[in-house]
């Protein structure tokens, strides 16, 4: 089995997920690991937006550590499926949709402005986590409302966005527009604000 230690602490290799990037683990407990090598410019972005996400209020995956000299970075490791898995398989609740509107509020209160499609996010044991730890600055509310929240409801932007990503999803859940209408603007009114 593969290793990789940092300050002394050493981190077995379970899983490859991409360019050094790595399901880990180190007494019994998982971790993601990331490994940024000689990008010392993406290291720091990463290190300055955790510091960030740790005072606004969006949900990430907590940081376990990193270490400055090899531009590694190991965090908590959350399980289960990505929001547009989720999504292709399964409709939103009600609890999912106040999580997603709760996310918009904390990022547009600390002035930053996430990527708000599915794959972006998961939600597991009851808690809603942005995974990127990536953001620009917060501009306006339009996005959001007239963009990004269709990619939740069942929607032809929806179904083109999940085929797009190489997931199965049956054309029939699609709603009318009038219903899909109408439902988005009982669900913004609840919980945007």
């Amino acid at each position: 089995m593969r290793q990789i230690e940092i300050k002394r602490k050493v981190f077995d290799i379970v899983e490859t997920l991409g360019e050094k990037s790595y399901k880990v683990t180190r007494k019994n407990n998982l971790y993601f690991l990331k490994d940024f090598g000689n990008d010392r410019d993406g290291f720091e972005r990463f290190v300055e937006q955790t510091n960030k996400f740790k005072i606004c209020g969006v949900k990430t995956p907590k940081v376990y550590m990193y270490d400055k000299n090899s531009r590694i970075i190991v965090m908590d490791y959350i399980d289960g499926d990505f929001m547009d898995q989720y999504l292709s398989k399964n409709d939103m609740n009600d609890e999912l949709y106040q999580k997603l509107f709760e996310t918009f509020w904390y990022a547009k209160n600390d002035r930053i402005y996430l990527d708000f499609k599915p794959e972006n996010f998961k939600y597991f044991e009851g808690k809603f986590f942005y995974i990127p730890f990536k953001y620009t600055k917060f501009e306006n509310n339009d996005k959001f409302i007239q963009r990004d929240v269709k990619y939740w409801f069942l929607t032809e932007e929806l179904e083109n966005y999940l085929l797009s990503r190489g997931l199965d999803f049956d054309h029939k859940r699609i709603k009318s527009e009038f219903e899909t209408n109408k439902y988005m603007a009982l669900i913004t009114i609840k919980y945007y604000r």
